[in-house]
């Protein structure tokens, strides 16, 4: 268990594994159908660069929601959302890239 608090530890495991989903994403897709699945390879990027956008809004939307039932923002709480808008949104800007030229 990295921290005390379980909500960061769920936010902290989101953001490292929507980083990975986002930049190996299209190594995850070749491996998920070369060795695990006979899928199409578009459906499989797809669905990995969603997971990925889901996995980087779902700590900004825990955030939020804990921070409307104390009143308070953390520091800690502070630095992931900075964290994740610098990181995720040209993160999930360049998997939205890589998705759609994988579409043609």
């Amino acid at each position: 268990m990295l921290f005390k608090d379980k909500k960061h530890n769920i936010i902290f495991m989101a953001l490292v594994i929507a980083i990975v989903f986002g930049i190996y994403a299209q190594s995850i897709t070749y491996y998920i159908t070369e060795n695990i699945v006979d899928l199409p390879l578009s459906l499989v990027i797809v669905v990995i660069t969603f997971i990925s956008l889901a996995l980087f809004i779902i700590p900004a939307t825990m955030i939020s929601k804990a921070n409307k039932k104390s009143g308070e923002t953390n520091k800690i709480d502070k630095i992931y959302l900075i964290l994740n808008a610098i990181i995720g949104i040209p993160l999930s800007a360049f998997s939205i890239f890589v998705m759609l030229m994988w579409m043609g």
